[in-house]
């Protein structure tokens, strides 16, 4: 049973998604609240574009592209995220 203690004493979200995603259970844990997250990699995001860019209209253009693109990505994965928790949680029930 000191088996499964251990696992669910590492498990959370983050790590589950990390080794599902990548095969990983280590992960670089967060500073603080998704929103900093977010913004933090939209400014790295932001700043390198405007580097190569310099209209205004062009990284506007450009980063709404990877938005949509990223939402796309984003609504797929947790379609096929919470299909295969179905089908796992269909299984344990059997």
């Amino acid at each position: 049973m000191d088996d499964l203690s251990d696992i669910l004493r590492r498990a959370n979200l983050r790590k589950i998604g990390e080794f599902l995603l990548n095969g990983k259970e280590e992960i670089d844990e967060p500073n603080g609240l998704y929103n900093k997250e977010i913004e933090d990699a939209t400014l790295k995001m932001n700043n390198i574009l405007r580097k190569y860019f310099k209209d205004d209209k062009d990284v506007t253009n450009i980063m709404n592209s990877i938005f949509e693109f990223s939402d796309v990505y984003e609504r797929v994965c947790m379609e096929t995220g919470i299909r295969c928790g179905l089908m796992l949680a269909k299984d344990l029930i059997k």
